[in-house]
């Protein structure tokens, strides 16, 4: 079973609500849900947000329920007792740390020097909270810590708005963003859950960042590969590359000079991040071929192919 801290960074936003009524508990939930983002951080600010834990986590098995703002361990034993999947607390706190870390629930503290970041991979963490994230020095601090602490992610809450999503997620040193983006206090308070799913399926296609990466036709030679290649440069003005089964014009159309994946060819879409599209593709339970599949020089996924073509055009993703 995935724990908290994978889903969230297959999904690649954390919603974070103050649920103040509990008669928000539902429709929050369905609303999330609806937006293909089933995960949520309910900030323990109110007295109705343990019971918005317990109400959620029931009535939603496939929602991934977490407590933010948590001081204490007395106060984290609440929010685990009530349901809560993960702990997000606003600074470094190891006793904190300590406790959630032997009843095995995840947590996210904030991190946001050195000292805390080294506590914080010591103890095993590699998902933290980065926040606030543009007063404590933005995408480049975490960039910059990122170099000594290899493996560590990061969750930047504090800033982070639907306009700048792709500028955080486009790099991989972010695990998730976080904030109240989708789910704003006013929309809240107006019950206003249609509004709140629309801002979530925006968020969700910001943290994939799909985009058109190339089209490739296959020819039965190299002759005509260079051929057509060559038209196409001709007629929009591109340069010819050259590779070994390959020509491309420009960077658009890859001319195959073989019979390669595709009936036709493919046709090549790019992502932020290879992990939450494959999760995205589970999720619609799109299946993927076993072959044809390129990792890059640490041992990452780097390329894939869907396994059904669309059109007579393979499908592949890459990063």
């Amino acid at each position: 079973m995935k724990n908290a801290i994978q889903r969230i960074t297959e999904i690649g936003i954390l919603p974070v609500a103050n649920v103040k009524k509990a008669e928000w508990s539902e429709p929050l939930a369905q609303a999330l849900i609806d937006g293909g983002i089933p995960a949520i951080e309910v900030l323990a600010r109110s007295e109705g947000a343990m019971q918005a834990v317990h109400t959620m986590k029931m009535n939603h098995p496939e929602l991934t329920v977490g407590a933010g703002t948590i001081m204490t361990v007395k106060d984290a034993a609440k929010a685990v007792e009530a349901g809560a999947g993960f702990i997000v607390s606003p600074g470094y706190d190891q006793k904190l740390v300590d406790a959630c870390n032997s009843w095995d629930i995840p947590i996210i503290p904030g991190c946001t020097t050195a000292t805390e970041l080294q506590m914080a991979y010591v103890s095993g963490l590699r998902l933290v909270k980065f926040f606030p994230t543009e007063a404590a020095g933005g995408l480049k601090a975490m960039v910059d810590y990122a170099g000594p602490f290899g493996g560590m992610k990061f969750l930047p809450t504090g800033g982070i708005a639907l306009d700048n999503l792709e500028t955080y997620l486009s790099n991989s040193k972010i695990g998730a963003c976080g904030g109240s983006f989708v789910a704003p206090k006013d929309y809240l308070e107006r019950e206003d859950f249609s509004s709140i799913t629309e801002k979530c399926r925006f968020a969700r296609r910001a943290a994939l960042g799909f985009r058109l990466a190339h089209i490739g036709i296959n020819h039965g030679s190299r002759e005509e590969a260079e051929k057509n290649a060559s038209l196409l440069c001709k007629i929009f003005n591109l340069l010819p590359v050259e590779h070994t089964s390959c020509v491309f014009a420009g960077t658009a159309v890859e001319c195959n000079d073989f019979q390669g994946p595709g009936e036709k060819g493919h046709i090549g879409f790019k992502t932020f991040s290879m992990v939450r599209a494959l999760a995205w593709l589970e999720e619609l339970g799109v299946e993927l071929r076993e072959d044809y599949r390129k990792y890059d020089a640490d041992g990452n996924l780097s390329c894939v192919y869907l396994k059904d073509e669309i059109g007579g055009f393979a499908i592949h993703i890459v990063k």
